[in-house]
């Protein structure tokens, strides 16, 4: 009899330890996206920049940690203002940089971010707060105005982006400018009746007249978009418009 209650005894023990073990298994974080910022986190630290994109690569869905991640790693290859609209993005330039809140690193350290854009400050500041400051006090690196440019892509500010890129790019029809600077040129160009920059490309200008084409021969409005990022959804166009 005494055996019996031993066995039954040992029974519920490696029950509830079963138990335990599915309680911990079930409860763990299993966030795909968490799982892949840390991996990408850890590639940028360990400088392998190919397998972090390989890894942002993979997300269909957008998220502001990821937005800033993506583009820091693009900035890290030399591909930012070649590549950025290319990815889903969430969030606009507030998502360029850790604010404190929801946005950060977990591995990786604000200061080394910071100073790899110039300055690092105790004081935090917003994305468009710290470039602007580096701006205004000169201290914009070749990074730095990549990431003032392209802040000004994501918040769809055509007119401020038009002013500023004459100061740090030639901008003629002889000069091969970065894709996403090209593709907000055309679009500032074709929206303005005055610009006060302009650009022509044989090809852009003949892409975005088939993009606007095809965009007004497609009366549904999802499946205009789908048609429209099936096609252009690697394009700054597409960003701006959808």
């Amino acid at each position: 009899m005494n055996s019996m209650n031993q066995t039954r005894q040992l029974w519920i023990n490696l029950a509830l330890v079963l138990l335990q073990m599915l309680f911990v298994c079930g409860w763990s974080n299993s966030d795909r996206v968490l799982h892949d910022r840390v991996h990408v986190e850890q590639c940028l630290a360990d400088n392998d920049v190919d397998e972090a994109l390989l890894t942002l690569q993979q997300h269909s869905d957008a998220d502001e940690n990821l937005t800033m991640l993506t583009a820091y790693s693009l900035s890290r290859k030399g591909e930012l203002p070649e590549r950025l609209f290319e990815f889903p993005l969430k969030g606009g330039s507030a998502a360029l940089m850790p604010n404190g809140d929801n946005i950060g690193f977990g591995l990786l350290a604000d200061t080394t971010f910071y100073a790899y854009l110039g300055n690092a400050y105790l004081q935090r500041m917003s994305t468009m707060h710290y470039l602007d400051y580096q701006r205004r006090h000169k201290r914009l690196n070749r990074r730095s105005v990549d990431y003032l440019l392209c802040a000004y892509l994501m918040d769809k500010k055509l007119d401020a982006f038009a002013h500023n890129i004459t100061r740090y790019y030639e901008v003629n029809d002889s000069v091969q400018l970065p894709k996403h600077y090209k593709e907000a040129l055309i679009l500032y160009t074709h929206s303005h009746a005055n610009p006060c920059v302009v650009l022509h490309d044989n090809v852009l200008d003949a892409d975005f007249e088939d993009m606007q084409k095809l965009e007004n021969s497609i009366t549904d409005a999802r499946e205009r978009k789908t048609a429209l990022r099936d096609t252009y959804g690697n394009t700054y166009w597409y960003y701006y418009m959808y």
